[in-house]
């Protein structure tokens, strides 16, 4: 990933009290259930929407969400680990078109 402007196309992460996700104003996120599948067609078919998904034990390794934005791009997000103290968050992103 490269950094660049903020847009509206932003997905943040947040740290209070655990980490949690937001969704800037043109994406739209979806948290995949247990059993559900990592794949361009799970993230796109499924409409469970949400423009913030709060802190909680289920952000953990092995949490997946998508991100979807109005302009196509479709990305799945994974937890590969959160540290202990919950200083850093490591995130995989596999992105499966271009946003520009």
């Amino acid at each position: 990933m490269r950094p660049r402007e903020r847009s509206s196309l932003d997905l943040k992460v947040a740290r209070n009290e655990g980490f949690e996700f937001y969704a800037g104003e043109k994406v739209e996120l979806v948290v995949l259930k247990k059993g559900e599948t990592g794949t361009y067609d799970t993230c796109r078919t499924v409409t469970r929407f949400t423009g913030h998904i709060p802190s909680g034990p289920a952000i953990r390794q092995g949490f997946r969400f998508c991100a979807l934005t109005e302009r196509g791009a479709t990305a799945l997000v994974e937890v590969e680990a959160v540290d202990p103290d919950e200083q850093f968050i490591r995130l995989r992103l596999t992105v499966w078109e271009d946003d520009v």
